[in-house]
């Protein structure tokens, strides 16, 4: 299987950890001793699980709970085909050049650390970098006892510093030498009850973006999705610190990387490992996900005559599970979700003339999976309505993009002008001089400097998958029998 190793925080654990099984990868966590949230953590990370570094027994509690320090060690390294590496934090604290957890000094200094005058002083010096001007406050603060004394020679070492420009660039740098590939993901962007990003949070969520750019390292920003859920769908209730996501969130989350990151992956390595690209069909089979599984097996049907024989076996399955779809009824949202896993995109942009009140997650993820299966009118029409549900989603904007570059898609009358504007902010300029090289460009959907809220265009485009060989076996039992289930 196609091996993806998180290297951050529960926020790309967790969606890996649901997804893995639904979506045929597996999740190598092998010498990972668990969460991390700032560079520095990650490139430590990864030189531990390349083997090539080691975490002094004082401060094995500092950096991980939930793993004996000797047995981690004693792991020969695994790598893995991917790592998801999560920027989450701009506060890096050391002892002695080894990066620690702050919830874990927390957790081991809680009656120090109790008194806010006492510890705001000390991460005073700790910002610092002196010392004997630290060890002279501990003196004075914390030695009443032995175990202070003791915690005291602990916290004298330490140091915190905030990520610059400069010194991500540097980490980014390193992360990409020693790991063979790798996603960076960047923090969500929520909002607090009065409206307004968490400044610093944001600032940093920036700052890896642009970054990534500069480095061409491939680069996720949660918010994307959570714009088009809505942060009360995506966030969890109870989660004040904006940083825990929804069950639901998690697996969307999943599912996006898995088409823009791990899937295109997967099928570049088909030449010579055939099984993941077998694997992730199948799965797709298993969960009831037809139209991607044809989709996927359509792609390579030229180049392999037996891809043919199983497409051929699949469609078969699908057409007859759409006969047995039905009408939308009382839960439109599980219909549509049911009509896209089938690749029933007629019905599905037929409901929208029944219905404004479906959710632009779904509408996006329906409009993504007509324009994969070459099902345009439909992917143009759902994409739309998505844009007009939430015009800050990018994804929809993004396939209607490639829809003007690639096939000479005119939006003019079909969306208002500050939605085209919306549109021309993920055109690319390569992406628009090939459609004006068209025999009838659409101007007015390309060039409309003049429309309100219209943009200079320069947003990246969604990259074109590679192709896809192999093909799984007996994918006609597992069709018909997963069909009845909605995705």
């Amino acid at each position: 299987m196609f091996t993806v190793t998180p290297i951050g925080s529960c926020r790309i654990t967790t969606p890996l950890r649901m997804g893995q099984a639904t979506h045929g990868v597996r999740l190598n966590l092998t010498r990972s001793y668990g969460y991390c949230h700032s560079p520095a953590e990650a490139v430590q990370m990864a030189r531990f699980l390349r083997g090539e570094a080691e975490i002094p027994a004082d401060l094995w509690p500092l950096v991980c709970r939930s793993h004996d320090r000797e047995t981690l060690g004693a792991q020969p390294p695994e790598m893995s085909d991917l790592y998801l590496v999560e920027i989450a934090s701009a506060k890096e604290l050391t002892v002695d050049g080894v990066s620690i957890q702050l919830n874990y000094l927390r957790s081991a200094f809680p009656e120090f650390l109790s008194d806010s005058t006492r510890a705001a002083a000390f991460w005073d010096l700790a910002d610092a970098g002196d010392e004997p001007a630290t060890a002279a406050f501990l003196d004075s603060a914390w030695s009443a006892t032995a175990e202070q004394r003791a915690q005291s020679k602990l916290l004298a070492r330490i140091r915190r510093s905030l990520v610059t420009r400069d010194s991500l660039r540097a980490d980014l740098q390193t992360l990409a030498s020693l790991l063979p590939d790798l996603l960076v993901v960047t923090h969500v962007n929520a909002v607090k009850p009065d409206g307004l990003p968490i400044r610093s949070r944001a600032g940093l969520i920036d700052m890896v973006a642009e970054e990534c750019a500069a480095l061409g390292l491939p680069c996720c920003n949660p918010t994307e999705l959570m714009v088009e859920f809505g942060q009360p769908r995506a966030i969890e209730d109870d989660s004040t610190s904006l940083a825990h996501f929804t069950e639901t969130f998690a697996r969307a989350l999943m599912a996006e990387w898995m088409r823009t990151t791990i899937a295109p992956r997967t099928e570049a390595l088909t030449a010579t490992r055939p099984e993941p690209f077998v694997a992730q069909v199948e799965a797709a089979i298993e969960r009831g996900d037809l139209n991607d599984a044809c989709t996927r097996l359509a792609r390579v049907s030229d180049r392999f005559p037996a891809a043919r024989a199983a497409l051929d076996a699949l469609r078969a399955d699908r057409a007859l599970a759409q006969s047995d779809l039905g009408d939308a009824g009382a839960d439109p949202v599980a219909w549509m979700r049911r009509a896209a896993a089938l690749g029933c995109f007629d019905g599905a942009a037929a409901l929208l003339d029944r219905r404004d009140d479906l959710p632009c997650d779904l509408l996006t993820d329906l409009a993504l999976a007509a324009h994969e299966a070459g099902a345009l009118p439909q992917a143009a029409h759902l994409a739309c309505a998505a844009l007009r549900q939430t015009p800050q989603a990018r994804r929809p904007a993004t396939v209607l993009a490639g829809l003007v570059q690639d096939h000479a898609l005119s939006l003019a009358g079909r969306l208002d002008p500050a939605l085209i504007a919306r549109v021309q902010e993920a055109l690319t300029p390569e992406g628009i001089a090939r459609a004006l090289r068209r025999p009838a460009p659409c101007l007015r959907t390309l060039i409309a400097a003049d429309l309100p809220g219209a943009t200079r265009p320069g947003s990246p485009g969604r990259p074109v998958s590679p192709p896809h060989p192999p093909w799984p076996t007996g994918a006609r039992r597992r069709g018909r029998d997963a069909s009845a289930t909605p995705r």
